[in-house]
């Protein structure tokens, strides 16, 4: 896990669009099952609206950056403690489908946790994943993958330092359906990042659906607390 981390630091860190903690050493100890990632020490502050504003264009400078034709990762990496699958696909639908939606609803499937009928409801959504994003260009952006707001912290001088990255090469939309889970970051931040590269229309639609994405992760690891906001949105999307 702390392997495919530190790789996911150094991609972001090699962009030198956001301040990125260094990676000091990974020391892994197989047989006592151990490892560990020693980062730079990153001392924080409170940011003000100023910061985030600045903060919405580094990560709308980030999304600019594409050097990537396909979607996924060289290898799979983690959501948390959740293996995320990062076969590289050329069709986003087709990635975000099976990699994302799917890969989370055969977890639920195999530990027993999913209805029958709910399970038709998603694997019906899976299916109808081109469709739903017919006509949007997902051009393949570096991402984050896990960007809340414990995943952001602010040095002394004001800059965003992004930590416990989840990355991979998809939808820069995608990266919003993780932002907006917990209520989202200011308004500021929003201004800055449409202020560089504005998202387009429809897009609060589709980032509902990449929402559902990190419900049914939370639903696999913290369990059925979440199982009514991954109906809801199912709801929402028509399903």
């Amino acid at each position: 896990m702390f392997r495919q981390e530190a790789v996911a630091l150094d991609a972001l860190r090699n962009t030198k669009v956001l301040r990125i903690p260094s990676v000091y050493a990974l020391i892994e100890i197989p047989e006592l099952n151990l490892s560990a990632l020693v980062l730079e020490a990153i001392s924080v502050s409170s940011p003000q609206p100023r910061q985030w504003f600045q903060f919405g264009q580094q990560l709308a400078s980030l999304h600019l950056l594409n050097h990537e034709t396909r979607y996924g990762w060289d290898t799979d990496n983690y959501l948390g403690a959740t293996q995320q699958k990062n076969l590289w696909s050329t069709s986003w639908p087709e990635f975000f489908a099976q990699h994302r939606i799917l890969f989370q609803v055969k977890l639920l499937q195999e530990h027993g946790r999913i209805s029958r009928s709910l399970l038709t409801r998603f694997e019906t959504l899976v299916a109808d994943m081109p469709a739903l994003l017919r006509g949007h260009s997902a051009v393949p952006s570096l991402l984050h993958g896990d960007l809340w707001s414990g995943n952001v912290l602010f040095d002394p001088q004001g800059r965003a330092v992004l930590i416990d990255p989840a990355s991979y090469y998809g939808d820069r939309e995608a990266e919003w359906g993780m932002i907006e889970l917990f209520g989202g970051f200011p308004s500021s931040f929003r201004e800055g990042y449409h202020s560089v590269y504005p998202l387009p229309e429809g897009w609060q639609v589709r980032s509902c659906i990449y929402r559902l994405y990190h419900l049914l992760n939370h639903w696999n690891l913290f369990g059925d607390s979440y199982l009514s906001a991954c109906q809801q949105v199912l709801k929402e999307v028509g399903y």
